[in-house]
């Protein structure tokens, strides 16, 4: 071959790969076209419509009640000035705690009426979801009312919810309506959850605010049994592996239609909303999706996907964090009735209809940790058996 031969053929090269390179990035969005239809064809991810559909009746009639609720309690226990935050629950705090929540019994007597509705209930059972993400172009009032309530809001909410337990936990007389109180407030989370990566957040925080409450409850001396018969079945509703899987699909969702109002429809203006960085990343966050699809594993167990879905790592937390504490209820309980603590997790069997309960992805376990002192739970990562760096916080007492 000779140099004229080998100059000819680096040319042809370097035009091929100049090609390719000019190519690429149409090839790239071709390819994440392709795969959206082919997700949207299988229901994986919404289809967007030019009209949303009408939100039900009953999702209009709770959240307008709910809006009226919290305006009413901003007005006299503004979220700003804490009144039921969780450091307002220490003994020192108690009369005077009390006495600022007496003049709030309009609002305990409102949360109880809604919750006690038939559409709530039954959206409670069946997990059935009142509230939806908020519209990413525009809205209509209607549709403003079904979106996910004010975060600060629903803290406040939480906490004021707990804050009533708390100090209805001081009367022996009034302890049953303390563990309603946490029932509700976990009610409430699940209530405002729209289903997306933020209502999923929402849910997490007032689910955490409850079992801040919990172990405060039980430092105190709270009768477990009580506890877990109010809150054992809604907590493990918390943490439904199809929650982590609808979140997920609504955060590709979400991102998928960004990116075809940038790169499609000309939309500006948005382009600090979009979820991933580049048409490349959305392709690689999409080809995750699918592969995950196809291999029917648990999306929480797939790294990939956690290190680009706040739904996913958000629902890992919020997962790690219920489990404990439906375990550590269960010691409570079975200390309260044996006189001494459970040896290990497996002697709380027969307190638990559906099984002990554990982590579903593998990605760590949670046992009693013998070389404590005092009787602690300890979540230990599955692959190298150490200790988690962020242990699940609850002391069995």
């Amino acid at each position: 071959m000779d140099l004229r031969t080998l100059s000819t053929s680096g040319l042809l090269f370097a035009l091929a790969a100049f090609g390719y390179h000019l190519a690429e990035p149409r090839l790239t969005e071709y390819d994440v076209r392709a795969r959206v239809e082919r997700l949207r064809a299988g229901e994986h991810i919404e289809t967007p419509t030019t009209d949303r559909e009408p939100p039900p009746v009953d999702a209009l009639v709770l959240f307008r009640r709910l809006e009226g609720v919290g305006v009413w309690l901003e007005r006299r226990a503004p979220w700003r000035e804490g009144l039921g935050a969780p450091w307002r629950w220490e003994p020192s705090e108690a009369e005077r705690l009390e006495e600022e929540l007496r003049p709030l019994g309009t609002f305990f007597h409102e949360i109880k009426r809604i919750l006690d509705e038939d559409a709530c209930r039954r959206a409670l059972a069946d997990g059935r979801r009142l509230a939806r993400p908020a519209p990413l172009f525009g809205s209509s009032p209607e549709e403003l009312l079904v979106d996910t309530p004010n975060m600060s809001a629903i803290r406040n909410w939480s906490n004021l919810l707990c804050a009533r337990a708390i100090v209805a936990s001081r009367r022996p007389e009034t302890r049953e309506e303390a563990a309603r109180r946490l029932g509700q407030a976990l009610d409430l989370a699940q209530l405002v959850d729209d289903g997306s990566s933020l209502g999923m957040f929402m849910r997490g925080m007032g689910t955490s605010i409850v079992m801040l409450a919990v172990r405060s409850l039980l430092d105190e001396g709270m009768d477990a049994g009580l506890l877990r018969r109010a809150l054992d079945d809604r907590l493990a509703r918390a943490v439904r592996p199809e929650d982590c899987e609808g979140a997920f699909a609504s955060d590709v969702s979400r991102a998928v239609r960004v990116w075809e109002a940038v790169h499609r429809d000309g939309v500006e203006g948005i382009a600090g909303r979009f979820p991933v960085s580049s048409t490349a990343d959305l392709r690689t966050w999409l080809e995750d999706y699918e592969a995950h699809l196809a291999g029917a594993r648990p999306l929480c167990a797939e790294s990939e996907l956690i290190g680009r879905s706040s739904a996913v790592r958000v629902w890992k937390l919020m997962e790690m964090d219920t489990v404990s504490m439906r375990l550590t209820l269960a010691a409570a309980q079975y200390r309260a009735e044996q006189g001494r603590p459970p040896a290990s997790l497996e002697q709380l069997a027969e307190l638990f209809e559906d099984g002990i309960p554990s982590l579903t992805c593998g990605h760590a376990r949670i046992e009693l940790d013998a070389e404590a002192e005092d009787l602690h739970l300890v979540v230990r990562a599955a692959a190298e058996g150490s200790k988690a760096c962020v242990p699940p916080r609850q002391l069995v007492p």
